[in-house]
């Protein structure tokens, strides 16, 4: 068994004169905890400084996060730290109050918050920072490699477990896009070898019950039950590529998850999670959102909504959805309903 990580471990780049001034000044730092270009932009702060501290926060913790944070990235801006961000509505948002400023760095046209990063500290050149922006730049244009779908679902895994979040920014620190040479984190993908099996097995149900047996390319699901919570984003990476134009999943599930148990330790029974995907470009997934507290991009994009406020969401979203494509589906799915498709295979 190979030894845990430490901080001290991970080697140091050599950096400016103008950046190690504004290194100094930063104490604190939030990243983005749900998703590998949060975790590669806290690898690259772990490379640049040992005395730093990294929260992991979701972007619902962040709206809600209170102002003691020098340095903000892949996050909404928190007071008057440094906002290093890519989101479409972080900018907008910025740009219409007037909150952007100089010190910021925030390009709705960057493939990652971490190449943002990378570029802020005058870093693009540095071959082992590249390996790294390069990591997180392929996810967020779901150009996923093996490796990095695996990493991927760690990382969703632990998504509230910031000490698990920590070991796999410190593994890509350490070895870039060889990562899977950390023990640990090879252990945790061979744990959830039999549960990414199963997720192939969701969204091919999916894409059954929709693309092939009623050619809907505009869908609506609601999950209530059954699927764990990993094989969400499979669902919405699939539905497209196998050619969807629009999904809206709604999440709804409060049952315990018995492969990542921390993804239920906090949610609220009164509460949906929102992930919308679209490849038509005349709907802006993270403009419609931002109009329910949430954002993201053009063609990807979150909210939080209250249970009371999903009647509203459902009509505007179907509103939204019918005017470009017509026919939309809402599909429904529940442990129940799982339980006599799969019967004892899942």
């Amino acid at each position: 068994m190979c030894d845990q990580i430490e901080p001290e471990s991970i080697p140091r780049v050599i950096v400016s004169e103008k950046a190690r001034r504004i290194l100094e000044n930063i104490k604190r730092v939030a990243v983005h905890s749900g998703d590998l270009d949060g975790i590669c932009s806290a690898a690259i702060l772990l490379l640049l400084s040992q005395s730093i501290k990294i929260d992991f926060l979701s972007v619902t913790e962040a709206k809600k996060a209170p102002a003691i944070y020098d340095l903000v990235v892949d996050l909404p801006k928190i007071g008057n730290a440094i906002n290093i961000d890519h989101h479409e509505t972080n900018y907008e948002y910025l740009s219409k109050y007037n909150l952007l400023e100089e010190k910021d760095l925030v390009d709705p046209n960057a493939p990652s918050a971490t190449e943002l990063l990378a570029k802020y500290f005058n870093l693009e050149n540095d071959d082992h920072i590249r390996k790294i922006t390069n990591i997180a730049n392929l996810a967020d244009l779901n150009e996923f490699t093996e490796e990095i779908y695996l990493i991927d679902k760690v990382i969703k895994c632990h998504s509230r477990d910031p000490d698990a979040l920590m070991k796999i920014a410190l593994a890509i620190a350490k070895y870039g896009d060889e990562f899977l040479k950390d023990f640990w984190l090879r252990s945790q993908v061979s744990r959830l070898e039999p549960l990414l099996e199963k997720c192939s097995k969701f969204s091919s149900y999916i894409i059954d019950e929709t693309i092939k047996k009623r050619d809907s390319r505009a869908v609506v699901l609601h999950v209530e039950s059954g699927i764990p919570r990993v094989c969400i984003n499979d669902i919405l990476h699939d539905f497209l590529e196998a050619g969807g134009q629009a999904i809206v999943l709604i999440n709804t599930i409060h049952e315990n998850d018995i492969y990542c148990p921390s993804l239920a330790t906090d949610i609220g029974k009164q509460s949906a999670r929102i992930s919308m995907r679209v490849r038509k470009a005349n709907i802006n997934a993270g403009q419609f959102l931002s109009l329910f507290g949430g954002g993201g991009h053009k063609c990807a994009a979150g909210a939080k909504l209250s249970i009371e406020m999903l009647p509203e969401f459902l009509l505007e979203v179907f509103k939204l959805l019918s005017m470009e494509f017509g026919c939309v589906l809402y599909l429904n799915i529940n442990k129940k309903i799982l339980s006599n498709v799969f019967q004892s295979e899942l």
